[in-house]
């Protein structure tokens, strides 16, 4: 038997050791429910991951949108132009964002 080894529980009174990564444990989902229960635990740990690379990728990609905006904007003023698109795109933008804060907030 592995005494103190954190990679291992002991299943009942038996002494037979099991891997702790064997034992189900609920894994959160992406969309804030619970999927069915997870067999390993690395498979929590990967959904984890893969989340929170969709969100970075997601942020990014608005991130560089945005920029983009803002600098189309400085562009057509620098020219004279009134920028009159660049500032709907801009507040369509800003509307969307703070209407995705208070939806993600209230839902929780």
């Amino acid at each position: 038997m592995l005494e103190g080894s954190s990679d291992y529980a002991i299943a009942g009174n038996v002494g037979v050791e099991v891997p702790a990564r064997a034992v189900p444990r609920p894994c959160a989902d992406v969309r804030g429910g619970f999927h069915e229960i997870g067999v390993l635990e690395g498979a929590c740990d990967v959904r984890d991951r893969q989340a929170r690379r969709r969100r970075r990728a997601t942020a990014l990609s608005g991130l560089a949108v945005i920029f983009t905006i803002i600098v189309a904007f400085l562009v057509e003023l620098a020219r004279g132009h009134n920028g009159n698109p660049y500032t709907w795109l801009g507040a369509i933008g800003g509307l969307t964002y703070i209407a995705a804060i208070v939806i993600f907030r209230l839902r929780g």
